[in-house]
């Protein structure tokens, strides 16, 4: 099979050692190598070019399609990235796994979670982070159930993964995640510093993510005396070293 052709590749090859600042922020690459990279976000090429490109780690968008298959793809409809149509939920694994990136030339196909769980627990790397996107078709708390539960899995299955971080804006699902999340560290996708630290203290999650142009290195320092981990995203090459000064725990680059 074409997957196992690839992951074996991948399984295989030479890694280099991982990039963590001397405060101790450490890196990992934005859907693989970053929203402008060759590359499309979340496809094996770009997640497998980020776990050999020195990263701790990558970060992948997550959602599930009708039959309870978790899958790595970001925007809401498959007609903005792929040669298909409609929600992810609203589609089989079966009739969405030959989808291809339209603008990719090399064509690359809906990768499922499973398959990143494989290739990252293989690669050494301490940081997975899944960003899940509920986009649901059908009633919608049935769907919270059905994806939390699709997240209760065992990570040991898919290889050593030290650090595995769910993160998302909506607590309705973050509260179902967060009873079998014992190997698992939950995050709030917030989108202001201050009311999303307070949410994600009351909620007992671990921590918060944010833009990083929507946070301060205070704020950041506030956080963390709370007892909450930091993560920023939105940080290419012109940013870093600012990014980098603001002390948070993680970094979501969208450079190589």
């Amino acid at each position: 099979m074409k997957w196992a052709l690839v992951l074996t590749l991948f399984a295989t090859g030479c890694t280099v050692a991982p990039r963590t600042a001397p405060h101790g922020t450490r890196t990992v690459g934005h859907g693989g190598m970053g929203p402008d990279h060759v590359l499309p976000m979340n496809t094996v090429g770009a997640v497998r070019a980020c776990l050999t490109g020195g990263r701790n780690g990558v970060e992948v968008d997550v959602q599930m399609t009708s039959d309870g298959i978790l899958v790595c793809y970001h925007a809401q409809d498959l007609s903005e990235l792929t040669n298909c149509t409609g929600l992810v939920n609203a589609r089989t694994w079966a009739e969405i796994q030959t989808c291809a990136y339209s603008e990719d030339p090399a064509r690359s196909l809906i990768v499922p979670l499973d398959s990143v769980l494989f290739m990252h627990g293989r690669s050494g790397r301490e940081v997975l982070i899944l960003d899940c996107k509920l986009f649901a078709h059908g009633d919608w708390q049935t769907y919270l159930d059905r994806f939390a539960m699709a997240l209760s899995f065992n990570k040991t299955h898919f290889g050593s993964i030290p650090e595995l971080n769910v993160e998302c804006q909506v607590t309705e699902f973050l509260d179902r995640v967060k009873p079998s999340s014992l190997d698992k560290r939950i995050f709030l996708y917030a989108t202001e510093p201050e009311s999303g630290s307070a949410t994600a203290m009351d909620k007992g999650y671990d921590g918060i993510t944010i833009s990083n142009n929507l946070i301060t290195a205070a704020q950041v320092d506030r956080a963390q005396n709370a007892g909450l981990q930091v993560a920023l995203f939105g940080i290419n090459a012109d940013d870093e070293h600012a990014a980098f000064a603001k002390g948070a725990d993680l970094l979501q680059l969208d450079e190589p």
